[in-house]
């Protein structure tokens, strides 16, 4: 059972870093999209 409980913890902790990952790849993107959008707005003001 060991032999088959350790590839399932490793790929848990495969998935559980790989979310985290997803998540602040997710939340960067939605920063940049907002910046680019407040600099696009600001260039069409100006």
């Amino acid at each position: 059972m060991c032999e088959i409980a350790i590839p399932i913890g490793l790929g848990t902790a495969v998935l559980v870093v790989v979310d985290a990952v997803w998540v602040i790849v997710v939340m960067e993107l939605e920063l940049d999209v907002i910046w680019w959008t407040a600099v696009l707005v600001v260039a069409d003001v100006v």
